[in-house]
Parts: C-alpha cells; structure tokens; sequence
C-alpha cells in the first residue's frame, strides 16, 4: 500500500466515524419504505428502499458533499429535475444527512450504508 492510498483509507475511515448519525438516517430511511410497503421494484426483480444522489448545497451540512435520499415515499426523483425538491424533503425530513469533505468520500460513504441496508434486509 502506498502512502497515498494509506492517507485515502484513513481519512475514509475518519469520515466514516464521523457520519454515524447521517449514516443512520439513511437506514431509517430504508426501514420507513420496507415498514411503509412503499420499495421500488426494480427491473431486475430486486427492491430499492433507498436511492440516494450527493449533491453540494449550502443549505445540507454548511455545502458538504451530502448524500440524501432521491426516493421519497416510494417514488423516485430526478436529480437534475427535481433537486429542489430532494433538497426540501431532506431539509423538511429533520434528518442529518451524510456528509463529506469530497465526493470520494461521500461515495465510500453511501457504499458503507448501502453494505448496511443490505443487512438490514437480509440480502445477499
């Protein structure tokens, strides 16, 4: 490992500790469309309880990189089309959202929640 990709981890890792409680927001929110009956049925015959977008904007987390939810009750928003309203449900929702320093990190961020919905509902 080179020192590069041992400073990427560890500041992966620090994001990670840091972002508990948006992380758990994210669970909630899954668990509020699995309790609610109100998953996307994908083409592939899977579910979606939770589809998110990272966006940059000063009103989430100071202008983080935040990931929110683009799928709210049950339905899925554009996130070019309807960032406005992504941004009003996050902001209206009382949740703190991950958030990020970068994309990169916002990314490994989602990827270790979506780990965790996958727990949540016994995929495999």
């Amino acid at each position: 490992m080179s020192l590069t990709d041992g400073i990427t981890a560890r500041m992966m890792q620090i994001a990670w500790q840091r972002e508990q409680e948006g992380v758990a927001s994210v669970l909630r929110h899954s668990q509020e469309h699995i309790d609610s009956g109100k998953a996307i049925k994908n083409k592939d015959g899977t579910h979606s309880t939770f589809v998110g977008v990272i966006m940059s904007d000063k009103r989430l987390n100071d202008g983080k990189e935040t990931l929110v939810p683009s799928m709210w009750f049950g339905k899925k928003l554009d996130a070019k089309k309807d960032r406005e309203k992504i941004i009003a449900n996050a902001l209206q929702s009382g949740k703190k959202w991950p958030s990020a320093d970068s994309v990169p990190e916002a990314m490994f961020l989602e990827q270790q929640a979506h780990k965790l919905m996958e727990k949540q509902v016994g995929a495999k």
